[in-house]
């Protein structure tokens, strides 16, 4: 029997920007291939280099779960990347069609299944269509197919099946789970009786600079009633939970709507209030309560329930909820009015935390699926995000190079959750990251959304949020340091000496293009000039200075600094030589006579073929040693005639 249901992977959030902290497996184990593992059901899993099963158990499959990109299978040489409590297994990149593909599987010790998350990352800068399929080749043709709505044929209401043979064959039966219930987006499945071949395929869109991935899960069971058990059993939801959750946020067909508000997420219904329980059930129906008190280390607050999006309760034995409001806050507390009220058709029932994982309002205009951030806030590291004052980021900030004074409406961010002895960072409007350390320990702030003050410690503190526009780069010159902080600005110096060894020239950073330091020797540079001219060697003084736009001026070590990129002066800034600015053209009063005009050409092309000859000397210079002090005198005095008579054409014409 063959189903096909229209799948398109519409992307109704906005997925992460690539490498996002979580979505990779960082740890430093590798595994060669194949990998075996066994499942929590003692069922095998013999993983293939290209992130697929080779036979299972008892030749459940003839290949399980290989993908393909428009019709082109992934392929990875290389050792995966093993978890450190060696369950989880990641192969990649394969860059394929401007994607890079990772396969993530991992084999469950406890369910009895493989779960298989494949990213699909776009770091180009236009969309990218693909059509995706998923290819099972099972161990021999199914004689049932039994679907999570009860029947034998997959349709739209399904997000699973069971392919199972007779009950005397010898090979496992297959449940196999490529949605969640509530899913908007499920791949079109073909599955059929007296065919071995099982396909699931999606048409997908990746927006550029994003990440979005595909999870699928497949469980080997000795019996077709086992099967079926574990698929009706099986809570999608719940095993997800174990997945990071920037990954889990990425993950097209797993889930409905799903309210993220900072780190606090609320599965939600389009049409009615919804309770997720921690068994894995989904209630339907309408919470009851007008008002949701919390007593918190701020004191108590009271929030009407037309403010709240919906909680989330972390701890069965306590009543302390997280809870999400319509202005992108979240508030933690304990919940005085436990336990929740919830009505069901005409019967109601009492939600209480050591069963109730989250509840949430259903999507209206007043409580949007997409909860924005307008206003600056600041998060702690308990997950609370509370709205504050752009001031209340005005900040004193050591760095490196002495204390400066940051202003919140220049920042988008000033992230204090460094790792142990690490540095807090400043982000700019403008891009610029500043490294640093906020050195006071208490932070008083306004929190204007609950209409009172407190001083926060420090150690609360994630990082404060400010939301706005950013600022333009057009015309700033950009500075990146070997740390991975980058600012942008102005170059704060009139010129750069360098040491050569033809002398000391003085470069003007008007004329700078680009300069590069040498990472083995500290302060040796390479300066290339907007004009071409490229010099090499060591730079006089220990700092360069630096301003950033909107922000504070730094004398930057040289040892710090890796590169400094510098626009182009203004069109009609002049052509500025590398030593010496043109002096202004005499302009006439009057128009050119034609004879004037024969002299003017005549000129012009004299001062730009000694213009010629003069980089020629220069690069003559390169390769001469320095011990011929007697040829490289007589080339600097040629070069000096050169430049005198080019500043004569230049102002004379």
């Amino acid at each position: 029997m063959r189903i096909k249901l229209t799948a398109c992977l519409l992307l109704t959030a906005f997925p992460p920007a690539l490498a996002a902290e979580g979505i990779h497996i960082t740890s430093p184990a590798n595994q060669g291939f194949y990998w075996v593992v066994n499942d929590g059901a003692g069922f095998r899993w013999d993983v293939h280099n290209y992130g697929y099963v080779n036979d299972g158990s008892n030749n459940a499959f003839d290949g399980a779960m290989k993908l393909s990109l428009n019709g082109s299978y992934y392929s990875h040489s290389s050792n995966g990347r093993l978890s450190a409590d060696g369950r989880e297994l990641e192969i990649g990149p394969w860059s394929y069609n401007g994607l890079n593909v990772y396969r993530r599987i991992y084999v469950d010790p406890k369910e009895g299944y493989c779960r298989w998350i494949d990213i699909f990352e776009n770091p180009g800068g236009q969309p990218v269509q693909t059509a995706l399929r998923y290819f099972t080749d099972l161990g021999t043709y199914p004689t049932t197919i039994a679907t999570t709505s009860g029947g034998g044929a997959v349709t739209d209401k399904d997000w699973g099946f069971v392919t199972s043979q007779p009950e005397s064959s010898s090979y496992p039966s297959v449940a196999h789970v490529y949605a969640s219930p509530r899913a908007r987006t499920k791949p079109s499945t073909t599955v059929r009786l007296r065919s071995d071949n099982v396909y699931l395929n999606y048409n997908l869109t990746v927006p550029p600079g994003k990440a979005v991935a595909v999870c699928t899960f497949q469980a080997q069971r000795r019996t077709l009633a086992d099967a079926k058990k574990f698929l009706a059993d099986f809570k999608p939801a719940r095993e997800l939970r174990k997945v990071p959750a920037p990954l889990r946020r990425i993950i097209l067909n797993m889930g409905g709507a799903v309210a993220v508000i900072g780190s606090l997420e609320l599965p939600r219904h389009e049409k009615h209030d919804m309770a997720t329980l921690r068994n894995g059930n989904e209630l339907l129906g309408d919470l009851l309560a007008e008002e949701f008190v919390l007593k918190t280390f701020f004191g108590e607050v009271r929030l009407p329930a037309e403010r709240v999006v919906g909680l989330a309760v972390p701890t069965p034995t306590d009543p302390y909820v997280h809870v999400g409001l319509t202005d992108g806050q979240v508030i933690a507390g304990t919940l005085v009015n436990m336990p929740l009220k919830f009505r069901i058709g005409t019967e109601e029932m009492s939600l209480t935390p050591s069963g109730l994982a989250t509840v949430a309002f259903r999507t209206s205009e007043d409580r949007p699926a997409s909860i924005r951030v307008e206003e600056p806030m600041v998060e702690l590291r308990d997950g609370q995000r509370l709205l504050v004052r752009p001031e209340d980021a005005d900040r004193e900030f050591l760095t490196e190079y002495g204390r400066v004074k940051l202003r919140g409406e220049e920042l988008t961010e000033l992230a204090l959750a460094a790792e142990e002895g690490g540095l807090h960072r400043a982000r700019f409007r403008n891009g610029s990251v500043l490294s640093g350390l906020l050195t006071e320990e208490e932070l008083a702030v306004e929190l204007i959304g609950l209409d009172r003050k407190h001083t926060l410690q420090r150690g609360q503190v994630r990082r404060f949020v400010l939301p706005g526009e950013p600022a333009d780069t057009k015309g700033l010159s950009e500075m990146t340091l070997r740390n991975d902080d980058l600012y942008l600005g102005r170059l704060a110096e009139e010129h750069l000496t360098l040491r050569t060894d033809y002398g000391a020239p003085k470069i003007p950073t008007a004329t700078i293009a680009r300069l590069e330091f040498d990472e083995e020797s500290l302060g040796r540079v390479t300066i290339k000039q907007h004009n071409g001219t490229v010099v090499s060697g060591r730079l006089l003084g220990s700092a360069i200075g630096f301003e950033i736009a909107g922000g504070p001026k730094l004398d930057v070590s040289v040892g710090h600094i890796q590169s400094v990129t510098c626009p182009p002066p203004p069109k009609d800034s002049g052509d500025v030589d590398s030593s010496t600015t043109k002096p202004a053209s005499n302009k006439p009063d009057r128009p050119l006579s034609p004879e004037e005009q024969v002299t003017l050409r005549k000129l012009t092309a004299q001062r730009d073929e000694l213009r010629k000859v003069r980089e020629a000397l220069r690069a003559d210079i390169a390769t001469i040693p320095a011990a011929q002090d007697g040829r490289l005198k007589k080339i600097e005095e040629r070069i000096q005639t050169v430049k005198e008579e080019i500043a004569k054409l230049s102002g004379g014409g």
